[in-house]
């Protein structure tokens, strides 16, 4: 077929605007029917003034793009794809106004018989524009054997380029198709051959995605084992490339022949099968249970022939996991002989974190063989490690803020596992520690859980840290009391103490003058254990020899005056 010959569509569709006119029918209905009336009249002639327009565009970029190379071909075949859906769409406009008219009982054989003659024109000339251009794809195909790699990317676009006008003239034929139904003409003889061409068009597609999928994994198996390779890397860019368009034809052909009420399933079972991408189809009972089929015939395929290789190495991948956990639980018991030394003074909160990180320690190592036994490459493995630890720094800040914490309180030891403390707005005794958190018992036994990073920042008042500590009490006797007896019962009674220590000596001085008393200071010495013990033994004591003594504990006075009228009061 010569150039002016691929584009008799064009013509034909240009002889659409020598469709005879339609009848009015003004006058013969009620006024608004005959204003509709010669509305639609008005319509008729407006399309088929459109499609006079997009006719002639079309014939114009024709012979522009039958001179054009490179890019500019692809933008001008472009246009004409735009310039004949006009065509069309004005021709499927006049049908519908057609059909308006004929409602109205307006008089259309005349332009109803036109159409009809015109449709059954067009199938022909798309079939002969569809055969030449599956000829040249074909032909171009064939030439990718002998094209040189640089040239291949060109040679690649030029058949995209016509695999998508042969897509386009495909849709235009399905569309020709529902417009001769919608007149009521025989489509059997269309719809036959179309039906036929597609069906051998998606089979030949879906071979060709059998072949690109296999080119594909090809590929990538050898770039595994060979990833410095640029040259492999490129081809398989070029045939990833191959396959993506290929699925893309296949994509077109089965959307067309959902158009024609054909069976689709096994192509659309195939596309999600070669696409690993799960689609609306997939909800198709159909396409649903051929993919089963498929996957379960892989899987046992898969298990008869790997399954006793791979059943054989989970079993070997337990066993060394076994062991090192045997190894683990060794290696804390020795860890934590070792660190509970009485001569070594560790803290507590050091203890277990030596005895902890020794067996987890174990546990990675171990695993890692048990990895490296079983074939798996460790060094990617690491590699990802890595990446997954940077991305849990930025998720976890405050965690590894209370596990920072938690290695400054390691470092300095200002508290320990037993001792009193009062710290992160908590006060008790610590019963537990961790790298991230502080479990500290108050004395109404409730258990708090404070974070470590509350604890580093703030004051932290360990009150058992030191192996003695000091009494602090204070006692008011009346100014009309003997200070040096109530000085000598207060002496008596920390002599009399056997827990106060002698070294150093206690204290009992006069301390201040206060509204309502002489205050008095009492300071003895104790070990830390024996602090409470003390402050209330020595508490109760003195009360109850100053009771004896006549020494009185006075409490503060107020002296009210009520003032009378007779005194002058309001």
């Amino acid at each position: 077929m010569t150039r002016n010959g691929k584009w008799l569509l064009l013509a034909l569709l240009a002889s659409a605007s020598a469709l005879a006119p339609l009848a009015t029918a003004a006058g013969q209905g009620t006024p608004a029917e005959d204003a509709r009336a010669a509305k639609l009249v008005a319509e008729a002639d407006s399309l088929r003034l459109g499609i006079d327009n997009a006719v002639a565009e079309v014939n114009e970029l024709a012979q522009r793009l039958a001179e054009a190379e490179g890019e500019e071909r692809i933008v001008i075949g472009r246009q004409v794809n735009r310039a004949r859906r006009d065509a069309l769409e004005y021709l499927s406009s006049l049908i519908s106004n057609v059909a308006e008219q004929e409602e109205l009982g307006l008089d259309t054989t005349v332009l109803r018989g036109d159409l009809g003659a015109f449709l059954k024109g067009v199938p022909e000339v798309v079939r002969s524009r569809i055969n030449e251009l599956e000829e040249i794809i074909a032909e171009r195909r064939a030439e990718r054997a002998t094209t040189p790699p640089d040239a291949l990317p060109a040679l690649e676009q030029r058949i995209a380029e016509n695999t998508t006008w042969l897509d386009g003239l495909l849709g235009t034929y399905v569309d020709i198709i529902d417009h001769m139904e919608e007149l009521g003409l025989d489509t059997s003889a269309e719809r036959d051959y179309l039906s036929e061409h597609l069906m051998r068009r998606a089979g030949v597609i879906a071979e060709r995605v059998g072949l690109a999928v296999e080119e594909v994994r090809s590929l990538q198996s050898r770039l595994r084992r060979t990833p410095e390779s640029q040259d492999l890397l490129s081809s398989l860019h070029a045939a990833e490339g191959r396959r993506d368009a290929i699925m893309r034809d296949l994509s077109g052909t089965v959307e067309l022949l959902k158009r024609l009420e054909l069976d689709t399933t096994t192509y659309r079972q195939l596309i999600i099968e070669a696409t690993g991408e799960l689609t609306a189809d997939v909800l198709d009972f159909g396409v649903a249970s051929g993919l089963a089929r498929t996957w379960f015939a892989s899987a046992g395929e898969w298990f008869r022939l790997s399954g006793p290789r791979i059943f054989f190495k989970i079993i070997l991948f337990l066993i060394v996991l076994f062991l090192f956990r045997l190894a683990a639980k060794l290696a804390r018991k020795i860890a934590r002989r070792v660190v509970s030394s009485p001569q070594r003074r560790l803290s507590h909160l050091l203890q277990e974190s030596l005895v902890t990180a020794t067996g987890w320690g174990v546990l990675v190592v171990g695993f890692l063989v048990a990895l490296g036994m079983i074939g798996v490459h460790i060094t990617p493995f690491l590699a990802g490690l890595g990446i997954v630890g940077f991305v849990l720094g930025f998720a976890l800040q405050d965690t590894l803020s209370n596990f920072a914490s938690g290695a400054m309180i390691l470092a300095y030891r200002p508290y320990d596992v037993g001792d009193l403390v009062e710290a992160g707005g908590a006060f008790g005794k610590v019963t537990r520690m961790t790298m991230v958190n502080t479990t500290i018992l108050t004395f109404d036994n409730q258990t708090l859980v404070v974070p470590n990073n509350m604890i580093w920042r703030d004051v932290i008042k360990n009150l058992t840290y030191q192996r003695t500590r000091r009494v602090d009490l204070k006692f008011g006797i009346s100014y009309s009391d003997d200070i040096p007896k109530a000085e000598e019962i207060l002496k008596s009674v920390l002599n009399d103490h056997d827990r106060i220590l002698d070294d150093p000596k206690p204290l009992v001085k006069v301390d201040a003058l206060g509204e309502s008393s002489v205050e008095l200071i009492v300071r003895p010495w104790v070990k830390t254990d024996d602090y409470w013990e003390v402050k209330w033994d020595v508490t109760r004591e003195v009360k109850m020899r100053f009771d004896r003594e006549g020494i009185t504990i006075p409490f503060p006075q107020r002296d009210v005056h009520v003032r009378g009228e007779d005194d002058g009061g309001g």
